[in-house]
């Protein structure tokens, strides 16, 4: 499904009086900005991991995908009142068929304990919900982190409203294919479909992942002239259809009855 000029696929998320939550893909022209966007705000950190993270000139679409990056991008989202996807709505794309095989996506972190392979984090993270007496594990969505002054550390941000903690989140982890026991690791969904909140390596990025859904807002009038022009479109295109066919055949009856 498309809209007018900006975006190539959208989905209802949740439903208002007048506004709804929609999950969309961005369009080239977003994509870039989105991409340059983090980059611009990437200038900030001494430190800043690096790992493989490129605009797909081909495709239109931001290829890689890691938490430092995309900490950034919703920093820079969050400038329009947008952000990245949670796991619960990208498991809700993924009922709808919408999310394809082939590549990696990441929706978060999942918090176990203060030891493993990112110790150093493991450690901060945990200390960090004991003072805010959430309880483990825990599950944060992006918009729900930030970066340390150096751009290493990511520490829970003030808006607090992506955090799973305690019962909810061991309620929420029974949803995925594969979990861990300890440390910090990422809640994301792989190449071949599979839920993972047990992938350890949060400053890895491949030319397989992808940033290539978010989470807006539109007003219910939008969302439904959107729909309207969609089906006027399809519609124009089936009758340009039907009147090219239809002159064919008249062309193909008349060469029929002039060879007799």
């Amino acid at each position: 499904m498309t809209t007018k000029t900006t975006e190539r696929k959208i989905a209802p998320l949740i439903g208002g009086i007048e506004r709804f939550s929609i999950a969309k893909q961005p369009s080239r022209e977003y994509a870039r900005q989105i991409f340059e966007g983090a980059n611009e705000l990437a200038k900030k950190y001494e430190h800043l991991p690096q790992a493989y993270w490129v605009f797909n000139e081909e495709t239109g679409e931001i290829n890689g995908s890691y938490a430092h990056r995309l900490i950034l991008v919703n920093e820079f989202l969050a400038q329009s009142g947008k952000r990245t996807l949670t796991f619960e709505e990208g498991m809700e794309l993924d009922k709808q068929g919408l999310l394809t095989n082939g590549v990696y996506r990441d929706f978060g972190l999942a918090v176990y304990s203060p030891n493993g392979y990112n110790e150093e984090l493991a450690k901060t993270l945990t200390e960090e919900a004991e003072r805010r007496g959430w309880e483990l594990p825990i599950l944060a969505g992006y918009k729900s982190l930030k970066l340390g002054k150096t751009g290493i550390e990511v520490l829970f941000s003030d808006d607090d409203s992506l955090i799973m903690s305690g019962e909810q989140a061991v309620e929420a982890l029974r949803k995925f294919n594969y979990k861990g026991n300890s440390d910090v690791q990422w809640l994301s969904r792989d190449r071949v479909g599979d839920w993972y909140a047990s992938w350890d390596g949060l400053s890895y990025s491949f030319e397989y992942g992808r940033v290539d859904w978010i989470r807006d807002e539109v007003a219910r009038a939008d969302l439904e002239a959107d729909a309207i022009q969609v089906i006027e479109k399809a519609y124009q295109n089936q009758a340009q259809e039907t009147m090219a066919d239809l002159e064919k055949r008249k062309q193909q009856a008349l060469e029929l009855f002039r060879k007799k």
